[in-house]
């Protein structure tokens, strides 16, 4: 499966900006952002890390295997991260937690980038030499 390289670039900045985005009615009044998720934050800041190793291959400076190491565990670390922020919100966050009826676009966008960045991943670790 050849997936286009800029993959974890676009998708590693979507969730960063994903973070800022509804993802769940606060009980009471307000909403609920990525950035009020425990492993929302770590994401973001993988997610932020990940756009970084990945900008100077994308622009022609640096292609290396350290890099494209770096990027692979930076991928996953998004991915499984994002994975965890919407279980917490669900089972970890306030009295009862969040229902998955009551997850707001945000929370939904941040599931499809987990899933791309995660099988892209795979795919990548697949073609590694």
């Amino acid at each position: 499966m050849r997936l286009p390289p800029t993959i974890p670039l676009l998708a590693g900045g979507a969730y960063f900006v994903d973070m800022f985005l509804r993802w769940a009615p606060r009980h009471g009044e307000g909403r609920v952002t990525g950035w009020e998720t425990f492993p929302g934050i770590f994401g973001a800041l993988a997610a932020l890390a990940l756009v970084l190793v990945e900008l100077p291959p994308t622009i022609a400076l640096w292609r290396a295997r350290a890099q494209r190491l770096t990027a692979l565990y930076l991928e996953v670390a998004t991915g499984i991260l994002a994975v965890g922020a919407l279980v917490h919100m669900h089972w970890g966050y306030g009295p009862g937690g969040v229902r998955l009826g009551q997850y707001a676009y945000g929370s939904w966008i941040a599931l499809a980038l987990a899933i791309l960045l995660l099988v892209d991943a795979f795919a990548r670790l697949r073609r590694l030499d």
